[in-house]
């Protein structure tokens, strides 16, 4: 192989480099729906072996004689069929129709269309991270060949700027039978469709959920392998079409194939190493690469017959007549520079939003922040200083009057919920509570729309309150105060849909729904601390459940033998569940100075739910809940006000990553200021 030839090899290489780090992007996408569907099968399968099981071989007969693999409804017809001539699938009939197995089998249902759901979400983002990379690897590709036929002839020449248009045509064109966005899909909805087919399987053969975890996590890496090949063998593709188009500009005729020799290089690479072939009978897999997946082979002009006479025609400079020469030592960014940039001819770099501006901004705001006021008692309203929530209330205004850098607006409009107070004052029953599901409910008179009744559930907080239950008040508190400044006190309604907030629907309707480059790099720090919080505490509490089953069942577990006595051991195992899922639950909230579960509630609302859906983020309400523009509205003015409290820092980076949403949402906090009175 000549000099030229390993030039060619060696930019390929570099380009399989550019590839394997977007391979790199995609396997963290498939690592986090992984993660996210194995915590989703919580409470479906056992914690220990089910001695009531198929073999894998038998699941999968079984599942092979019906029309959709995951139909629930056809497996029980296919099993009570089985069931007569044999007493294992009678059990594993009674099993699956046991009342303990209900909710299980409801649970997996949903599961199934969550699957669907969080595919479709995880093709979006594949193709994303892929056509741009495919379009700069396009313009690239060019360029560089450009380059490389003026370094090798000696002299400059004119040529064509990339064209756009070829570049979209180029992506969108099929070879080998399909182009690369519909190959994803293939990819994505295959997966999608043998992950819900190994769930079935999991049930029908009795696995722990350990196994049924490994099981997810070994088909989501093949998944991400296959994204891999995929992109690496794209890659090829549109570096080699991108080669030819260069070739052409130079009005070469022929091209010779270069391929990567090594011990890993295939026979028929071998095969066509330095052969030459007409531009215009390219075709990959015949005579071009790639020639299979993951090739690594390329191609290089032919400078035969009338090549380089009619580049040197194209050589001359107008204004001297002399011919224009690349010296030796320029190298491809010296010689971009000068003849792309420097004439125009570079695809417009989309702005970053002025980075250097916002931080001289944000220098500022830090230098003019003022002091947040101390919160007191006196100033929340009636029902928060009774006797049974003195203390709860006390120990929030302990906590937060303990903070330092609080926004001291928002503190401002706590501090004056005494004030807007509007429900009990107007005689519409009023309500705290203390629960899991913490939330602000009310019910109205569907015929005029006036009020009758709200309810607020919130944590019972105690001196030295956890981070995550803080932030749970101040957000459900926030909803509160949203209520109370409604345009009219006896009506429903809320402040986020009066004129004064309208600053805030214009702002949604410019902000980009992507998670910006620190917020992504800190979930994903936050992805690491969640699976050690979860792994620490489920070891704990699995051990727990073990001493609880050998206590029940010393010799294994038969529901049939005892039913009263597996009623009672069922009870017990369920309330250790409870208690580990209450503590994982405090634990993640808590995790890395807590806040994190609220900022990503926030990211989830800008993408319509899809972030939850998909797994990019742990925390937030998914898309069905977000199909309002009012509910997302709702839930970033409550996560936007607990966190410019307890976590400004994070409210500085969504500033950086969205300036026009957190200055609607200060902007917002002063019209609501503004109608308090202050």
């Amino acid at each position: 192989m000549g000099y030229w030839e390993n030039r060619q090899a060696q930019a390929m290489y570099d380009n399989m480099k550019s590839a394997e780090e977007v391979s790199k992007e995609l396997a963290d996408i498939y690592a986090k729906a992984s993660r996210h569907l194995s915590y989703e099968i919580d409470g479906i399968y056992e914690k220990f072996r089910d001695k009531h099981g198929l073999t894998d071989k038998e699941a999968m007969a079984l599942l092979n004689t019906l029309k959709n693999k995951n139909d629930i409804a056809a497996l029980r017809q296919a099993l009570a069929g089985k069931a007569k001539t044999d007493p294992g699938y009678a059990d594993i009939l009674a099993k699956l129709e046991s009342q303990a197995y209900g909710a299980r089998i409801e649970r997996l249902e949903q599961l199934q269309t969550e699957i669907d759901r969080m595919m479709k979400e995880v093709y979006k983002q594949e193709k994303k991270v892929t056509t741009s990379h495919y379009k700069d690897l396009a313009e690239n590709s060019y360029y560089r060949e450009i380059y490389n036929v003026q370094r090798r002839v000696g002299f400059q020449f004119s040529f064509s700027a990339v064209d756009p248009k070829k570049i979209d045509l180029l992506l969108r064109s099929t070879w080998s039978g399909a182009n690369y966005s519909a190959r994803i899909w293939k990819n994505t909805q295959g997966l999608a469709d043998e992950v819900k087919e190994q769930l079935i399987i999991g049930l029908l053969t009795g696995k722990r959920e350990e196994e049924m975890a490994k099981e997810i996590a070994n088909k989501y890496a093949t998944g991400a392998f296959e994204a891999r090949r995929l992109v690496r063998t794209e890659s090829n593709f549109v570096n080699g079409q991108m080669q030819l188009a260069a070739y052409e500009e130079c009005d070469a005729e022929q091209y010779e194939f270069v391929a990567t020799l090594d011990l890993l290089t295939s026979e028929a690479c071998r095969e066509l190493d330095g052969k030459v072939f007409p531009v215009k009978d390219a075709k990959p897999g015949v005579n071009m690469n790639p020639m299979h997946p993951f090739c690594r082979s390329t191609t290089i002009i032919h400078l035969g017959g009338d090549v380089v006479p009619g580049l040197k025609r194209r050589a001359r400079d107008p204004e001297t007549g002399e011919n224009k020469l690349v010296p030796a030592s320029m190298n491809y960014k010296e010689w971009y520079d000068k003849n792309v940039r420097g004439k125009g001819l570079e695809k417009p770099k989309k702005p970053k939003k002025g980075l250097n501006k916002q931080a001289a901004d944000d220098t500022i705001k830090a230098a003019e922040k003022p002091v947040a006021e101390e919160m007191r008692i006196e100033n929340f309203p009636p029902a928060f200083r009774e006797k049974a929530e003195a203390k709860s209330t006390q120990a929030l205004i302990d906590y937060v009057n303990g903070l330092k850098g609080a926004d001291a607006n928002v503190v401002k409009l706590y501090n004056s919920m005494g004030k807007m107070e509007n429900i009990s004052a107007n005689e519409i029953p009023f309500k705290i509570s203390h629960a899991k599901g913490c939330s602000v409910n009310y019910s109205y008179r569907p015929s005029t729309g006036q009020l009758s009744e709200v309810k607020l559930t919130i944590p019972k907080l105690a001196a030295g309150a956890r981070p995550g239950a803080v932030n749970t008040t101040l957000h459900e508190n926030m909803h509160l105060i949203d209520m109370y400044l409604r345009e009219n006190a006896e009506m429903r309604g809320h402040f986020r849909s009066t004129p004064a907030a309208k600053v805030l629907d214009e702002a949604l309707g410019k902000v980009s729904p992507d998670i910006g480059k620190k917020a992504e790099d800190l979930f994903r720090q936050y992805d690491e601390e969640y699976a050690k919080i979860r792994k620490t505490v489920r070891e704990a509490y699995d051990k727990k459940i073990s001493e609880l089953t050998d206590q029940f069942y010393p010799e294994g577990v038969n529901i049939w033998a005892d039913t009263s006595k597996y009623k009672k051991y069922e009870k017990e195992r369920k309330k250790l569940y409870n208690l580990m899922s209450d503590e994982i639950d405090a634990s993640c909230r808590d995790a890395m100075g807590g806040g994190i579960g609220e900022l990503q509630d926030i990211y989830d609302a800008l993408s319509g739910g899809r972030a939850r859906d998909s797994g990019a983020v742990h925390y937030g309400h998914g898309s069905a809940y977000f199909r309002s523009l009012d509910k997302k509205k709702a839930e970033i003015i409550a996560n936007y006000g607990a966190l410019s409290v307890t976590r400004p820092d994070l409210i500085d980076l969504l500033r950086e990553d969205k300036p026009e949403l957190v200055e609607a949402l200060d902007k917002m906090v002063e019209e609501m200021l503004k109608k308090v009175g202050d």
